[in-house]
């Protein structure tokens, strides 16, 4: 007896997912979202911990069009569109992101060839849901915002926006490693890093002038004896602290030696002050 195992975004076509199992799919013009009109869909957005959901399924003789909406504010997050006559279901593709921080890929299912024409003629034009039409969680990457926002090479005069490929080149390489954040979920890190055997070629003006009056803002050289590594870190063990005396501390550090001019590097005194707590 032959065995036959469906591929699993076949599978996806005779169920719901990634629309959520137990959420309305009826609009208000009575259109039914059908099983196989997504088979998988991967968003990544700023922040929505109420989730995203299906707000329109606009429908035209040749084109569908699905629009993804925040639960939360009802703000249109990004779209998602397919070409029944000339494309063809299981095949991924990038969403249309509306709202800065927003990307991701949707893949349409068998509905392009099945069940497209017979939708189109009956509900053609914008079929509006409600909130409660909500994608599956598994399908969502929350993250409060995005540690690089814009790409400029030094030439340019626009920045790079959107999805962007970098290529390193020169003393600069780049290298992706694996961690976990607080709730030790597996996230991907990427570091940007300098080759050069002599990194002191990459240092700024200001650290090698001999007179620091000429700097725009005062360098930190030195934090009681901790001296700056090769690739200039100073790196501070706090023993017996807990965090919220660190981040004291570290705010008056901030605010004392990055405000004014200086002519000479100001050392502490004998108990370890540091103007302007203490005039010589």
């Amino acid at each position: 007896m032959a065995i036959k195992h469906l591929e699993w975004l076949s599978r996806n076509n005779l169920r719901s997912f990634p629309i959520r199992e137990d959420a309305p799919r009826v609009s208000t013009s009575g259109f039914v979202i059908p099983d196989n009109l997504l088979v998988d869909l991967f968003l990544c957005v700023p922040d929505e911990p109420q989730g995203v959901y299906i707000s329109s399924v606009c429908l035209t003789p040749k084109i569908i069009t699905i629009v993804f909406a925040s639960v939360a504010t009802n703000i249109t997050l990004a779209t998602a569109s397919a070409f029944p006559e000339t494309e063809r279901g299981l095949k991924s593709k990038p969403i249309n992101p509306l709202v800065d921080g927003v990307a991701g890929f949707v893949t349409f299912g068998s509905f392009l060839s099945d069940g497209f024409k017979s939708a189109a003629s009956s509900y053609s034009g914008s079929n509006m849901f409600t909130g409660s039409c909500i994608i599956e969680a598994k399908c969502l990457t929350m993250i409060s915002s995005f540690p690089v926002s814009s790409i400029r090479a030094s030439a340019a005069t626009k920045t790079i926006t959107g999805a962007a490929i970098v290529i390193p080149g020169g003393y600069l390489n780049m290298e992706t490693t694996s961690g976990t954040d607080t709730d030790d979920e597996i996230i991907t890190y990427v570091t940007l890093s300098l080759s050069a055997s002599d990194l002191s070629a990459f240092a700024p003006a200001c650290a090698t002038v001999p007179d620091k009056a000429l700097c725009s803002r005062r360098p930190i050289l030195s934090i009681n004896d901790a001296v700056p590594d090769l690739n200039g870190n100073i790196t501070i063990e706090f023993i017996d602290m807990i965090t919220e005396q660190i981040v004291h501390i570290l705010k008056i550090s901030l605010l004392a030696t990055g405000t004014i001019f200086c002519t000479q590097v100001e050392l502490p005194d004998s108990l370890g002050r540091l103007p302007p707590n203490y005039v010589d």
